[in-house]
């Protein structure tokens, strides 16, 4: 085995120092490996701690902090007098996670079996100011000669930022290659990944004083020691021959599509290229086109005459000349955000051209520095647009996707008319009902133009899942657009509200909200939308629950000051029978239930509500009905409901949560002029026990009912009371009797077992219900 140094410099921080060395030396043997610690401005206690573990570890203590570039080469130069073959530079934020020994080291160390390889690590990033890819050095491994070739680390970037890049950089030019290990594949979850670290990151950099302007100093240092002068969209110079990143790839190989696919032919057109970078973007663009670059930069200009001779260019600055003329399409990837009348040049553009394709960064905060103007653009900024949005470290083109981190937003004008986005709030049924849920909204009669997942659980990357990456291929073969955005696990209202702003940011013309235990017959959003005409503001269809109930009553109207009565729920009833009443005989409620569509913009979701969001769809179309819409139940359009009694709500399980929402839900009522609900004559029944019981008292159905009249059963296993007259069952916790103002006595009131203990019951079992529910009277 080779001779390894491993260089840990330590700033401030105790317990990660500590997490990290101990993970360290539990997953490595340690023969022939030397760890060297560098102690650059640490506390009492974990210079202690490290003095505590020699000689397992190698000190280099430094008087005063030198800062994390200067503290790194020490190690680096200590660890090449040790006569080392191989040094892997580790921040003190990073943990090593489960695995057998040595693992992350031989993954380290595989591809140094080629001898052109210099460095590995487990994450590649792209720098694009340089347009290189480079190892970030939080682990790094590197061979010792490649130092002994190229020098330690520029302390230039001192106290630290962009030195990884530059020794990369350098490392390329002296005709080493960068591999990122286990695998070659640029991943985008900085955190963790299939190499067994976490890193926490920023834990030392984040108390540097002034560190975003160091960064930023640092920036402008690395991009001014690798490129030419910087031109006006801040681009890579990318010549003819020189290779094009991922990310510099999809903006233009976007273009291409939406270019092919609007003109159908491409020969001739005029194609304007505002802050071309270096014209490199004919690489990808249809061969054919009549290309036209302007810049404010002569050097650019300059160098695109040399490397790409075949199209035309001009010097102009956007900020102070006039726009004349016309073309087919106007390109302006990456310069909105550099010119402080971006937001007004985007739309004046609309003037000189017949298709306009944008991109900008998402939700910028500045770490750019002074070349960004506009910061924190989002979709709002872009009235009109069609948006795409892309990954930010991966670089490849994730169709119709958005994850956390993503950065840029595509943009492209004239806007496409967008008919129906499906919103489906999830939380943690990614191997139960969700699949269901989602195959059955691809196979609908009509095929929707979207759909959104919000994910508000474990927030796991559905792509890499097999049965998802199936139905994501079955939405794309089907024209269906879709994305997942991660929820803030406040509750599905919260979800169901982001998606109600996308539709409106983006010109939807209506909703389908669709539960995550829900199964939509293939003709339900056709049926839906037969109801639908300018004067709807929402359409609902039934909500089945196997075992479907026979409607109790005649007086199913769907009322505000009943919502127990629901005609949403029931299988029949004498006035809508799904076999015999025409599909245009539908009926106004005042509300809706579970899934239905609407149209975005006119009411907004309770955001007051707990995380069980108790009542939110009522409220929210209730006020849709306030607001002068028609709220419609068609019962043609069928949806069955799975209840599936883990994720979504029902994890849960806090009284606490339906009596805040009941509360919140009364104070409505009275908003509106409402009476709250009173409590109707009506027996409740709180049966929390096993299946053995459920069948005892189902036995006694109808002497209950003919003592009470009507039942109002709240069990944990319902079925067992299947297609029963005169009574309404609904799963534990009781959603409809919760609503109606009861809430459940104690377990020890309603637990029949407690009951027989305390009165030493002899008899049967049914016996004891008689008597628990006053029958014997």
């Amino acid at each position: 085995m080779p001779n390894i140094s491993v260089v840990i410099p330590v700033g401030p921080g105790y317990e990660i120092t500590k997490n990290c060395i101990e993970s360290l030396l539990k997953y490595t043997d340690l023969h022939n490996i030397n760890l060297i610690a560098v102690i650059n401005g640490t506390e009492q206690e974990t210079y202690d701690y490290l003095h505590d573990i020699q000689p397992k570890v190698e000190l280099i203590t430094l008087v005063e902090p030198w800062g994390y570039t200067r503290a790194t080469n020490a190690g680096i130069k200590r660890a090449l007098e040790n006569g080392s073959d191989f040094i892997i530079l580790l921040n003190n934020d990073t943990v090593f996670l489960e695995q057998q020994p040595n693992t992350w080291l031989d993954h380290l160390l595989k591809p140094f079996s080629n001898s052109d390889v210099g460095i590995t690590g487990p994450l590649i990033r792209h720098d694009d100011g340089c347009n290189e890819d480079f190892i970030v050095f939080f682990c790094a491994c590197i061979s010792a000669k490649l130092f002994r070739e190229i020098g330690v680390l520029d302390e230039v970037f001192n106290p630290g930022g962009f030195e990884d890049v530059d020794f990369c950089i350098r490392a390329r030019q002296a005709g080493y290659k960068i591999v990122q290990v286990p695998d070659d594949r640029i991943f985008e979850n900085y955190a963790t990944g299939v190499f067994p670290i976490f890193h926490m990151g920023e834990q030392t950099v984040s108390k540097i004083p002034n560190w975003n302007g160091i960064f930023e100093r640092n920036r402008v240092v690395l991009k001014e020691k690798y490129t030419i002068k910087p031109n006006h969209n801040d681009g890579p110079t990318i010549g003819t021959n020189d290779p094009i990143s991922h990310r510099e790839f999809t903006r233009y190989n976007w273009c291409r599509e939406k270019i092919e696919s609007t003109f159908g032919k491409t020969a001739g057109l005029r194609v304007l290229d505002l802050g071309m970078s270096s014209g490199y973007g004919q690489r990808i663009l249809p061969t054919d086109i009549d290309y036209e670059g302007w810049d404010i930069s002569q050097d650019i200009i300059d160098y695109a005459r040399r490397e790409f001779p075949r199209g035309r260019y001009r010097k102009f600055d956007l900020e102070k000349d006039i726009i004349d003329g016309q073309w087919d399409v106007i390109l302006a990837l990456e310069i909105i955000e550099h010119l402080d009348n971006g937001l007004r040049l985007v739309q004046a553009l609309k003037n000189h051209c017949k298709l306009l394709l944008v991109s900008v960064p998402e939700k910028d905060s500045g770490i750019w520095g002074d070349y960004h103007k506009l910061l924190n653009l989002t979709a709002k900024d872009f009235p009109g647009f069609d948006i795409t949005t892309y990954s930010r470290f991966s670089g490849e083109r994730i169709i119709n996707t958005m994850y956390d981190g993503f950065e840029n937003l595509f943009l492209s004008w004239p806007q496409t008319k967008k008919h129906i986005l499906v919103d489906v709030c999830t939380k943690d049924r990614y191997f139960s009902t969700l699949p269901m849920t989602l195959s059955s909204i691809i196979t609908q009669t009509v095929t929707p133009d979207k759909i959104i997942i919000v994910d508000d659980g474990e927030q796991r990357d559905l792509r890499q899942v097999p049965i998802y990456s199936h139905l994501f291929q079955m939405m794309a073969e089907k024209g269906i657009n879709w994305y997942i955005a991660f929820g803030q696990k406040r509750g599905q209202h919260y979800g169901h509200q982001m998606v109600q702003d996308i539709a409106i940011n983006e010109g939807y013309d209506l909703v389908w909200r669709v539960d995550d235990d829900t199964v939509s017959e293939p003709d339900c959003l056709e049926k839906l939308l037969h109801s639908w005409n300018p004067h709807v503001g929402a359409v609902g269809g039934r909500i089945l629950t196997p075992p479907t109930r026979l409607a109790p009553s005649n007086q199913l109207q769907g009322s505000i000051k009943n919502t127990q009565d629901n005609p949403q729920w029931y299988k029949n009833n004498p006035c809508y029978t799904v076999n015999t009443q025409s599909i245009d005989n539908d009926i106004d409620v005042d509300h809706l239930h579970c899934s239905f569509i609407y149209r975005p913009g006119i009411a907004e979701y309770n955001l007051a509500l707990s995380p069980v969001a108790h009542t939110e769809e009522t409220q929210f179309t209730y006020e849709i009905k306030r607001a002068g819409y028609r709220v419609v139940f068609q019962p043609q359009a069928i949806t069955w409901h799975l209840r599936n009694p883990e994720g979504g709500i029902r994890s849960h399980s806090n009284q606490a949560f339906y009596d805040h929402d009941i509360k919140i839900f009364n104070n409505k009522l009275a908003s509106w002029g409402i009476d709250a609900p009173t409590t109707p004559d009506i027996k409740i029944i709180w049966l929390k026990t096993g299946l053995g019981d459920h069948l005892a008292l189902s036995t006694l159905i109808p002497e209950l009912v003919a003592k009470y009249g009507k039942l109002h059963i709240v069990c944990t296993l319902p079925d067992a009371f299947y297609d029963m007259n005169d009574i309404f069952v609904e799963p534990w916790p009781g959603t409809k009797a919760l609503q109606m103002g009861y809430t459940p006595p104690p377990d020890e009131e309603i637990n029949i077992y407690v009951f027989m203990k305390n009165n030493n019951w002899t008899n049967s079992l049914i016996d004891a219900y008689r008597v628990f529910y006053g029958l014997d009277k």
